[in-house]
């Protein structure tokens, strides 16, 4: 069929007398998957810019086809009617436009009754209904106990998780948005999952988290396609004695190889070259990834230390990241220049590094 557009709304069924929800693919316009809903002005280069569209609507109820009509003065969706309540209007060109992006108000409104669905969308149409909407354009994920106001609630943030894309095929990459935080929350309307991007905000009921997609049950969150959710401990009100909280902090060790005599700039892009390993490395294994995106949401420790030439030969036959130099600049070729330890709690490092000084 190719691109098209539609049109959304209610109408009143001749068979029944109840409203219907109708939606009608169109080809008639721009053809770029535009929703037009009630209020919408769709089309400002069409001369006559007053005019009907006309269309078969179905009665859900009684399975019966009936012609549905689409007013549309001085370029705005004014009025969804059917044959009946079109032959009441005597002129069209007598109709008043309305409130623009109306359909796209009521339509916001009834999300934020059920508490369920996006907070971008009204937006979008230049309309304000709720300040300090909440959306991620930080970057950064929000605590355990934070505050989220959209849909007009508020949400008490109870865990927190990092939406991770993992697959090797690297199709869906494109589309997948590095910013996605997952959040457990809780509110006036119960329990929910949010969905908080760079773009938007979704709220979905909670039924725990499923991986496919369900195209019957869209208010349910499913992960996103080649992805993962890593939980991610952000609580800003937990308290640790100051003995535990050293032991068990995650840190980034680097030991540098303090016989090379490097200088400051040279030892500078030597950590770099490790940890640019570290982070490519870590961030894809499925048995690191949690701790590593735990670390990386919160302090990012790293400690640099020094050691000599043996010391690092020793951590690199244990099987931690290291980097040789190509030996353009102040050293040999193939010079053990850095090892890095990865991510892990200061308790977990200290046998590898417990002689070793801060350099």
């Amino acid at each position: 069929m190719g691109m098209y557009d539609t049109f959304y709304g209610e109408i009143t069924c001749p068979y029944c007398g109840e409203k219907h929800k109708f939606e009608e693919q169109t080809k008639d316009y721009n053809n770029m998957l535009d929703d037009f809903l009630l209020g919408d002005y769709i089309d400002d280069e069409k001369t006559d810019t007053t005019y009907i569209y006309s269309f078969d609507a179905c009665c859900y109820k009684y399975k019966k086809k009936f012609k549905g009509h689409i007013i549309i003065v001085n370029g705005q969706i004014v009025k969804f009617v059917n044959d009946y309540e079109l032959k009441q209007i005597s002129d069209i060109n007598k109709l008043k436009n309305i409130e623009k992006g109306l359909g796209h108000k009521l339509e916001y409104l009834e999300r934020c009754k059920a508490g369920i669905g996006m907070n971008n969308e009204v937006a979008n149409h230049g309309i304000t209904l709720f300040k300090n909407e909440d959306i991620n354009w930080n970057g950064k994920p929000k605590n355990i106990g934070d505050i989220i106001h959209t849909l007009g609630h508020n949400w008490t943030i109870k865990e927190v998780y990092k939406e991770v894309y993992i697959d090797k095929d690297t199709f869906y990459r494109a589309w997948h948005d590095e910013n996605n935080y997952i959040y457990r929350v809780s509110g006036d309307l119960g329990n929910r999952i949010i969905k908080s991007t760079n773009y938007y905000t979704k709220v979905f009921y909670d039924k725990g988290f499923k991986k496919g997609f369900d195209t019957e049950n869209t208010n349910n969150f499913y992960i996103s396609q080649g992805c993962n959710l890593i939980k991610i401990n952000n609580n800003k009100n937990q308290t640790y004695n100051k003995k535990e909280y050293n032991e068990n902090e995650l840190v980034q060790y680097y030991v540098v190889n303090k016989d090379l005599h490097m200088s400051p700039g040279k030892i500078a892009a030597q950590v770099a070259h490790v940890a640019t390993i570290i982070a490519v490395s870590e961030s894809k294994k499925i048995s690191n990834m949690q701790q590593f995106f735990t670390w990386y949401n919160n302090n990012q420790t790293k400690i640099i230390l020094r050691g000599h030439q043996k010391d690092l030969e020793k951590l690199v036959t244990q099987g931690f990241y290291y980097i040789r130099d190509h030996g353009l600049t102040e050293i040999k070729p193939n010079s053990l220049t850095v090892v890095g330890l990865g991510v892990m709690t200061r308790k977990e490092a200290k046998p590898y590094i417990k002689r070793l000084q801060l350099l």
